[in-house]
C-alpha cells in the first residue's frame, strides 16, 4: 500500500507531542487491540454488518490503539487514531 504522505511527514505525525503555532497534539493510549487472527475490519457497525477485512496482512498479537489528540487554544478534539504495530519510524 502506498501512502499519499512521505513515511518522514508520517513519522511527524506520530511523535509523541508536536506543536505547531497556536496547536498542540498529544498522545493519548486508550485500549489495546486484540488481534488473534491478523485480520481486521474497520467501519460502523450499525451500517456495515458482515463486512469484510482489510486485505494487507497483519501481524496477530495485542497492539495500542493510540489518539493524537489536538489541543487549541481552549478546545480540543481527536485528530486522528493510530494502532501501533511496531515502536520503529515508519518506512512505507
Amino acid at each position: 500500500m502506498t501512502l499519499p504522505v512521505s513515511n518522514e511527514y508520517l513519522a511527524c505525525a506520530l511523535a509523541k507531542q508536536r506543536a505547531f503555532d497556536d496547536m498542540r497534539i498529544r498522545e493519548k493510549p486508550i485500549a489495546d487491540l486484540h488481534l488473534p487472527t491478523g485480520k481486521l475490519v474497520a467501519c460502523d457497525p450499525f451500517c456495515f454488518v458482515g463486512s469484510e477485512p482489510f486485505e494487507l496482512p497483519l501481524p496477530c498479537g495485542i497492539f495500542p490503539v493510540i489518539l493524537s489528540v489536538a489541543h487549541i487554544v481552549d478546545d480540543q478534539r481527536v485528530a486522528f487514531a493510530s494502532i501501533r504495530f511496531r515502536n520503529s519510524t515508519p518506512i512505507t
